[in-house]
């Protein structure tokens, strides 16, 4: 189990703070990246997208975004609710809080490492990671339930 926490923990380094830029000079190519925590674009687009194009839209870059960063915290959500047991609550605001870890290190560029932001913090990245880790988080607590009625 514990490694299977160590390659989630390091897969989900990988997909949110990777690639670095080669140098902090190239982190600001084009002006950097802005953050977007207080809007919610994607969210915005993926629903005109979604009138637009029918039941296509599931292949645009707006719906995949959403998806992908909710299915990325699942598994969060899923080993904290069955392993560590904690309330459902406890489960989401856990999720939340790497959530948020996650977007300010991503608006920060690295908590200063980049003198400007080379990934978007987007509040509809925080918003999709916390629903990812609710959904990990009744499955979990639907693991713990089932193993409690089997004993």
């Amino acid at each position: 189990m514990r490694l299977v926490i160590a390659l989630y923990g390091l897969g989900l380094i990988a997909f949110t703070l990777f690639p670095l830029p080669a140098s902090p000079a190239d982190a600001c190519v084009g002006g950097g990246r802005q953050s977007r925590l207080f809007s919610l674009v994607t969210f915005d687009e993926g629903w005109q997208t979604a009138h637009s194009l029918g039941l296509s839209f599931l292949t645009s870059a707006s719906f995949l975004q959403v998806l992908f960063n909710v299915l990325l915290f699942v598994p969060l959500g899923l080993l904290l609710g069955w392993r560590t047991r904690w309330p459902f609550a406890v489960v989401v605001v856990a999720g939340l809080a790497v959530s948020l870890l996650i977007e300010l290190t991503q608006g920060t560029g690295v908590w200063g490492l980049y003198d400007c932001a080379y990934r978007y913090a987007d509040l509809e990245d925080l918003v999709a990671n916390a629903l990812g880790a609710m959904i990990g988080g009744l499955i979990g607590r639907h693991l713990v339930q089932r193993a409690a009625n089997s004993a």
